[in-house]
């Protein structure tokens, strides 16, 4: 899972058949293992965070980790750069 969760991405991204997309996926891993790992344990704790305040919590705290995830591929697949300044973003 923390090696080819890029896949779904690749899919709906670039188009490219589910098969090749986990090879692709490996790549855009490749080097970043413990990336990935630190982006699920950041996932589950806000999902506990989420949780533990009376289940309510989950509502705004789902969305939030959710994103975690396609911010995390645009920077691994060399999409997004996270050193540009925001102005540069817009321009």
């Amino acid at each position: 899972m923390l090696l080819y969760w890029p896949a779904y991405f690749l899919v709906v991204d670039q188009k490219k058949p589910v098969m090749e997309s986990f090879s692709l996926a490996r790549t855009i891993t490749q080097g970043n293992e413990m990336t990935s790992f630190l982006i699920a344990l950041l996932n589950f704790g806000i999902m506990m965070v989420g949780f533990i305040a009376l289940c309510f919590g989950i509502i705004p705290a789902y969305p939030l980790a959710m994103l975690l995830f396609p911010c995390a591929y645009l920077v691994m697949s060399g999409q997004l750069d996270p050193k540009r300044e925001p102005t540069q973003l817009l321009g």
